[in-house]
């Protein structure tokens, strides 16, 4: 209750130190931010000097948000609501190459928590891997813009399906003229 600790899993820890790898000072733009585990992390990872701008879509989910970063005195961390699928989501053409990192924990089927969430497997058709996908894929268009030049695009979900990884990760790449570059990680690296 007094932000001294927060619970998080390995995998969400990994993804933010490791591979977004936020700096003190940096600019980042954290998508489909709550409930704010991650969100809050960045800024610790931070020392609590830069900013992050938070996006999430519903009201429900920024009240869920601001409570924690603010149990976790994240004060670094601004929020947004809005659709990240949307072009121009951040509604102002000064974060255009503007973020010295992106932040994407899509939307996704979570067939990679099933060992806590058993219930995943039989709720989920093959429909909704594709509509997850598609959704993602618009997210990631229209983030990119926000990133500066050499900055990093991270895309992070918690599921397993290649429909929602490997094939949303290869049509973003496809459609991007040659913008990114997937960046490989070294299996020795920590």
């Amino acid at each position: 209750l007094e932000g001294l600790v927060t619970i998080q899993d390995l995998s969400s820890q990994m993804a933010v130190r490791y591979f977004l790898d936020p700096q003190p000072g940096e600019k980042i733009l954290d998508i489909c931010a709550a409930p704010g585990g991650k969100t809050s992390f960045m800024a610790d990872l931070m020392d609590n000097k830069g900013e992050i701008a938070a996006v999430d879509i519903t009201d429900e989910k920024l009240k869920l948000l601001r409570q924690n970063i603010s149990r976790m005195k994240s004060s670094i961390v601004k929020t947004f609501r809005a659709d990240a699928s949307k072009i121009g989501f951040l509604g102002d053409e000064k974060y255009h190459g503007y973020f010295d990192r992106i932040f994407v924990d899509a939307p996704c089927s979570a067939f990679g928590t099933i060992s806590k969430n058993p219930e995943v497997k039989y709720n989920k058709r093959k429909e909704d891997l594709e509509r997850l996908s598609i959704n993602t894929l618009e997210i990631l268009s229209a983030s990119g813009k926000y990133l500066k030049k050499g900055g990093r695009l991270v895309f992070y979900t918690c599921t397993l399906s290649p429909v929602e990884n490997q094939q949303t990760v290869e049509s973003f790449i496809a459609n991007s003229s040659d913008e990114y570059i997937v960046e490989k990680i070294d299996p020795g690296d920590p």
